[in-house]
């Protein structure tokens, strides 16, 4: 199974003073700042992927050794079930699809955000391509899985002052805010092929004096 791509942090850390500091890490990033990005909120959980081969579903952790929990693979089987393989068969026939999940709440991460486990998700690959955020939420809650909320950011500045003066989570208000992961509102990759994706935390805020 492929894994999500590695999100990398908007910030610079400075080994010598092991934090980081108030200064773009990315050229490219740095170059994209004053462009319009879409935020969406980053969920503390465990990453999970559903793969259809266009046959069948296959469920993966962050990697492939990593171990699902047991409350978290019920819900995989019992949500993936026939019912789900006919919709994905008539939606995306023998497409590559990769829906990208984070599971929450129970056991996970000190039942941060729920007493009970449950999905949520952020991310839809179709044949190795990205879907637009916008996309990603109709298709999500077609199959009834809860999307992470979304967010406009005429720049990568108001992205910063919203995790900056937000405490608390958008999806799970009585939950504090972990950070938003932001993309260019128009799809823009590196010399790598790789899509340009930062992720902005709250924690990490805190320690940078911004």
């Amino acid at each position: 199974m492929k894994e999500y791509q590695k999100i990398e942090t908007l910030f610079k850390f400075d080994e010598k003073q092991k934090r980081f500091i108030p200064e773009i890490n990315n050229p490219i990033v740095k170059y994209l700042r004053d462009v319009a990005w879409l935020g969406s909120e980053k969920i503390d959980g465990t990453n999970i992927r559903v793969h259809w081969d266009g046959k069948s579903f296959e469920f993966g952790g962050r990697t492939d050794n990593a171990e699902i929990p047991k409350a978290v693979m019920e819900i995989l089987t019992n949500k993936f079930n026939y019912d789900m393989e006919v919709i994905f068969e008539q939606k995306f026939g023998d497409k590559d699809v990769y829906v990208f999940c984070e599971a929450y709440g129970g056991k996970i991460q000190n039942g941060s955000y729920s007493c009970d486990t449950s999905l949520i998700g952020y991310d839809i690959m179709v044949n190795d391509i990205y879907l637009d955020r916008t996309v990603t939420q109709n298709i999500l809650e077609q199959i009834g899985i809860q999307c992470v909320p979304f967010i406009m950011f005429f720049n990568l500045d108001e992205a910063i002052e919203f995790v900056q003066e937000h405490e608390k989570s958008l999806s799970h208000p009585e939950d504090n805010l972990e950070g938003v992961v932001c993309v260019p509102i128009e799809r823009i990759y590196d010399h790598m092929g790789n899509r340009i994706i930062v992720k902005i935390k709250r924690k990490d805020l805190l320690k940078t004096n911004f």
